[in-house]
């Protein structure tokens, strides 16, 4: 075999390789479906739980403004990654399933803007804006598992 008869051999398998990863996964049934949706609902919640505990640590003045930024930062950065996990993947066909995405993608949307409210309060050692936040965020965090307990039933 010649060298360059070698190489579009692997430049061929190298483009398969590519297209077959780029590939949104999909969810073949609703089980599964459901399941990682309450998944994500879940990592969302823990992601609040922890800038809810935050909050609670900075109404006590316990820690410093370091650990502020760096922990609202990581909790945006953990639900962010959970819900890009989740929305990558297509939902099975069916009504049910667009509508679990829809709402789950609506609750996406809300922890986002949330965390990031933190997390910009926090860098910036806006004591008062954090502390308002934590209504909202625990609200937040019910809706969040109320899902992911519907989503689990």
């Amino acid at each position: 075999m010649t060298e360059p008869s070698c190489m579009r051999r692997w430049v061929a398998a190298a483009t398969v390789v590519l297209l077959l990863g780029a590939c949104a996964p999909t969810a073949r049934t609703l089980g599964p479906y459901r399941a990682k949706a309450a998944k994500t609902a879940e990592a969302l919640q823990s992601a609040v739980a922890s800038d809810l505990l935050v909050i609670e640590s900075v109404k006590r003045r316990h820690p410093t403004a370091a650990y502020v930024s760096v922990a609202t930062s990581q909790a945006e950065d953990d639900a962010s990654t959970a819900a890009s996990s989740f929305l990558s993947i297509d939902p099975p066909g069916g009504d049910e399933a667009t509508k679990l995405r829809d709402d789950l993608s609506d609750l996406v949307d809300q922890a986002e803007a949330a965390l990031a409210d933190v997390r910009i309060a926090g860098h910036q050692g806006d004591r008062a804006q954090l502390l308002e936040q934590a209504p909202a965020l625990r609200d937040l965090a019910k809706r969040l598992d109320d899902f992911a307990q519907g989503a689990k039933a």
